[in-house]
C-alpha cells in the first residue's frame, strides 16, 4: 500500500470533507455567538436548515424550526424522542439533551436521557447517530469518505501499522543515500517458543526487495542466521546498523 505525505497527515489530523463542509455553519454560530442579533441567528438558522436538517430527517427527527427563532433553541423530534441542543453552551460547547416523548414512555420504559456537551455540529449529528439510533457510518460524509483513500476498512490496529510502514518507509528512503550493500546490521526478533527472548542476528545488508522498500535482503554467514539461514527477506522495521 503507498501513500502520500498528504494523505497520512489527513489522517493522523481526522480531516473529511464533511467537516469542510460544516465550516460555514460554524462560522455562522461564531458571529451569532459574538453578536447575537435578528441577522446573525438568521443566516445561523439558514445554515441549520440547509446542513443539519437533511441529515436529521433521515434519521427520523424534524425540526421544530419555531422553537428555534422564538426561544433559540434547536429542537428535533419525532413521536419517540426529542433532541435539544442549545447552541449557546457552556465553554463554547453545544450542549446537547435527548428526552424521550411521554407517549413513548409506554413502549421503551427503560429509555435513559442522554446529556452531552460536544464541540461542533458535526459532532452532535454523529452522537445522536451513534448513540440514539445505534447506527454506523459516518454522518454528514460523502459515500466512501470514511475509507479515505483505501479500499480496506482499516480498524484501530490496522491503522497504526499502516502509519507505522508509512514512517519506515520514509525513514528508508532517507537512509538509502548511504547505506551500501555489504553494510553490516543487525536483525532483531522475537524467539519462540515463548516470544519473550529477544535475539540479535548480525549479518549484511544487501539491498530492498521490491519498490515499495519496505523489505531487505539480509546475507547472514553459514550457520549463523535466523534458523540456520544464510540469505534472509526481512522487514527493514526490524533492523539497525551494526556501528
Amino acid at each position: 500500500m503507498k501513500i502520500t505525505k498528504t494523505q497520512l497527515l489527513q489522517i493522523i489530523k481526522e480531516e473529511s470533507q464533511g467537516e469542510a463542509e460544516f465550516a460555514p455553519l460554524e462560522a455562522a454560530r461564531q458571529a451569532y455567538l459574538q453578536e447575537p442579533n435578528d441577522d446573525t441567528k438568521h443566516e445561523f438558522g439558514l445554515m441549520i436548515n440547509k446542513l443539519v436538517e437533511p441529515i436529521m430527517a433521515e434519521m427520523g427527527l424534524f425540526w421544530e424550526a419555531e422553537a428555534y427563532y422564538n426561544r433559540g433553541d434547536l429542537i428535533f423530534n419525532n413521536r419517540k424522542v426529542e433532541v435539544s441542543i442549545d447552541p449557546k453552551g457552556a465553554m463554547g460547547r453545544y450542549d446537547v439533551e435527548v428526552l424521550a416523548q411521554v407517549s413513548a414512555m409506554d413502549t421503551d420504559p427503560d429509555f435513559e436521557p442522554m446529556r452531552t456537551s460536544l464541540d461542533s455540529m458535526k459532532g452532535v449529528v454523529q452522537f445522536i447517530n451513534d448513540k440514539v439510533f445505534k447506527s454506523s457510518g459516518m454522518v454528514g460524509e460523502p459515500e466512501g469518505q470514511g475509507e479515505l483513500p483505501f479500499k480496506e476498512n482499516l480498524n484501530r490496529d490496522g491503522l497504526r501499522k499502516m502509519v507505522s510502514q508509512a514512517v519506515v518507509q520514509e525513514l528508508t528512503f532517507r537512509e538509502q543515500g548511504r547505506v551500501k550493500k555489504g553494510t553490516p546490521v543487525i536483525y532483531r526478533r522475537v524467539e519462540a517458543p515463548d516470544y519473550k527472548e529477544r535475539r540479535e542476528y548480525r549479518g549484511r545488508w544487501m539491498g530492498f526487495t521490491d519498490k515499495t522498500k519496505l523489505d531487505s535482503m539480509v546475507e547472514f554467514d553459514a550457520g549463523k542466521g535466523p534458523d540456520g539461514s544464510d540469505f534472509l527477506r526481512i522487514e527493514t522495521a526490524e533492523l539497525m546498523l551494526d556501528n
